[in-house]
């Protein structure tokens, strides 16, 4: 469609990006089921315990169980630094 009206031709180049001041990894879920909620939630536990320096969730709709609640309290105690925006 985009040829078809006569738009500029796009270049979709990979722009390097620069690692993390910090060099700390990212890791990024998507849902789009309902099913694979076990699958994130999984995801955050496994990512939660193995934490050494910091944790920031940034997730509009994160409501965290027990669980989860009582793990980032636990990594909270034993150093870590835990941000939830």
């Amino acid at each position: 469609m985009w040829k078809q009206e006569k738009g500029i031709t796009l270049f979709s180049e990979p722009t390097p990006v620069a690692p993390f001041p910090g060099g700390d990894p990212a890791m990024f879920f998507g849902s789009y089921a309902r099913r694979e909620h076990a699958f994130i939630r999984r995801a955050y536990l496994l990512a939660i315990l193995g934490a050494r320096r910091s944790i920031r969730i940034t997730h509009g709709y994160f409501i965290p169980d027990r669980i989860l609640r009582r793990s980032l309290i636990k990594a909270a105690r034993r150093g870590v630094n835990v941000e939830i925006i």
